[in-house]
C-alpha cells in the first residue's frame, strides 16, 4: 500500500433523467483503497467526450458527479475509512 492511498466507501448512486423521482435510480455501495478519488472516477469513463465531471463536498466528504448529454447523471461520494 503506498502512503498516499486511502481507504474509502464510495456511494455510487445511477440517476435517469426519464423519472420525476429526485431518489437514485440505483445506488451501490463497495470499499476501495485509492490515492485519488477524481482519478478513480475519471478512470471508469475513458474517452468519453459526452461526459462532464464536476467536484463537490458533502458532509465533508469528497462528492463527484458525472453527467452525460443523455441526461444520465451518475454520483460518486467517498467515505474515509
Amino acid at each position: 500500500m503506498e502512503k498516499s492511498e486511502r481507504r474509502y466507501e464510495i456511494v455510487k448512486e445511477l440517476f435517469l433523467p426519464c423519472t420525476t423521482s429526485l431518489l437514485p435510480h440505483n445506488c451501490e455501495i463497495e470499499e476501495r483503497q485509492l490515492s485519488s478519488p477524481w482519478d478513480y472516477v475519471r478512470s471508469l469513463y475513458p474517452g468519453r467526450q459526452d461526459a462532464l465531471f464536476s467536484e463537490s463536498e458533502e458532509e465533508g466528504n469528497p462528492a463527484i458527479e458525472v453527467t452525460f448529454d443523455s441526461g444520465q447523471r451518475h454520483k460518486y461520494t467517498f467515505h474515509p475509512l
